[in-house]
This record gives structure tokens, sequence and C-alpha cells, in this order.
């Protein structure tokens, strides 16, 4: 295996869905608060969940709406990835 294929691989997943939903709970806000906030329907929420990607319009205003920055989570944890190879 090529050395910079074998760096990516060993590189922790950054699952953006996933954390949005971590950040939402920690929150003590529901799914219905957050859909109508944004706004989308519920299907499209869990599909937001359920993604390791997302459209950075998108996650701005998510950023927005929890008064968090996933923009500064996903540069730690790159950098943490990159420390650890």
């Amino acid at each position: 295996m090529p050395y910079q294929q074998h760096k990516l691989s060993m590189k922790k997943e950054i699952h953006i869905g996933k954390k949005i939903k971590e950040v939402l709970k920690s929150q003590g806000r529901t799914a219905t608060w957050f859909s109508q906030e944004l706004p989308c329907d519920r299907s499209n929420l869990y599909h937001i969940f359920n993604n390791d990607s997302i459209n950075t319009r998108q996650l701005l205003r998510i950023s927005d709406i929890l008064n968090y920055d996933f923009f500064l989570w996903i540069s730690e944890e790159s950098k943490m990835n990159d420390e650890n190879i």
C-alpha cells in the first residue's frame, strides 16, 4: 500500500452528522425544534444526521442555530488525526 494511501486509511473518521446530533442532544434540544429552526422536514433532518459530509452553507446555518463552531471542530479533529499518524 502506498504511504499516502496508508496515511488516509489510518485517519479517524470525521462524521459531521453524528457531531450535529451529539451537540443538539447535549443542548437538550429536540429534532422537532431543530427542524423548525432550519427549516426542514424531519426526514431531511435525519438525512443530515446520517451523512458524514454536508454543504458548507448549510453547516454555517446549523452552526448559527446551535451556537457551535462546527468548522473549528472539524479543524481540530483533522489536526488530531495528523498528529496521531
